[in-house]
């Protein structure tokens, strides 16, 4: 079933705006949780629903989360997000609830990588103490947010490096200009700035940043909070700054609109039960 009444879980500013954007095109919208929006009235509980809904979780919500609002929201009710876990999923099923992973959409996910190489040349500018221009930048991985984040580095002039796995990946990045580094990193230069994209721990292990010549600040874009011990970080006097949902603090309004757009997107295709 499908319905314009949405529920928007607002966890960061990206959420308000979503929720007045859904509004603004004609929806019946209602928040969910203890941050308000000004405007729209908010449901204190899942359970007081009594019919079905299209809630709208943040990409992140754990497997707890989607199972609780799975068990307690109407059925035939439809719950958009990130990946959902098999409990939720099968729970889903038996209630004739509709999961939508809205990380599988590849506009979103290429909009998204945009926003994110953005914020991340933001918090670059403001805590590198040189200018990026001439700067030495090794980004880890070389997915849709590690390849937005080399075109636009590059675009400022640094000189981008980028360590992949995969010998495809970094002849990909060579012929477009980049220095290919393989991993695990045997070896490092004399880097400025250091994006990890990659969940993993094994990229830029302790041992890693240990070895690492100069201070080099570290942006940590990638899913998880194990992946960069913060301890050898510190260790070495090394600024990290982990930066999850980084488009919900440097552009909300651009990265509402590119879930609302996929999710518009999802109601023309079939409906995952």
């Amino acid at each position: 079933m499908q319905t314009k009444n949405y529920l928007v879980a607002v966890r960061d500013r990206r959420y308000e705006y979503l929720a007045r954007l859904l509004a603004k095109d004609g929806a019946e919208v209602r928040t969910w949780g203890d941050r308000p929006v000004f405007g729209i009235k908010n449901t204190p509980e899942l359970s007081l629903l009594t019919q079905p809904v299209s809630l709208i979780l943040p990409f992140n919500a754990g497997c707890d989360q989607q199972t609780e609002v799975v068990s307690e929201l109407p059925e035939g009710s439809t719950v958009f997000g990130g990946k959902f876990c098999i409990f939720a999923e099968r729970l889903a099923a038996e209630k004739n609830i509709s999961c939508v992973n809205l990380l599988e959409d590849s506009i979103y996910n290429r909009m998204g990588a945009l926003a994110t190489a953005e914020g991340a040349l933001a918090e670059a500018i403001l805590h590198t103490p040189a200018v990026i221009n001439g700067s030495q930048v090794l980004i880890t991985g070389f997915g849709a947010v590690a390849k937005a984040s080399a075109r636009l580095f590059s675009a400022v002039g640094a000189k981008v490096s980028v360590a992949a796995r995969k010998a495809s990946a970094r002849a990909e990045a060579e012929a477009l200009g980049y220095t290919p580094l393989s991993l695990p990193i045997t070896e490092s230069g004399l880097y400025s700035l250091i994006i990890n994209t990659v969940p993993s721990p094994d990229v830029l292990s302790a041992e890693v940043i240990s070895s690492l010549p100069g201070s080099p600040v570290i942006l940590e874009l990638a899913s998880g909070k194990d992946n960069i011990d913060p301890d050898a970080c510190a260790e070495r006097g090394l600024v990290l700054l982990r930066l999850p949902s980084l488009p919900g603090r440097t552009a909300p309004e651009s990265a509402a609109i590119y879930i609302r757009d996929a999710i518009y997107r999802s109601r023309k295709a079939p409906q995952n039960t």
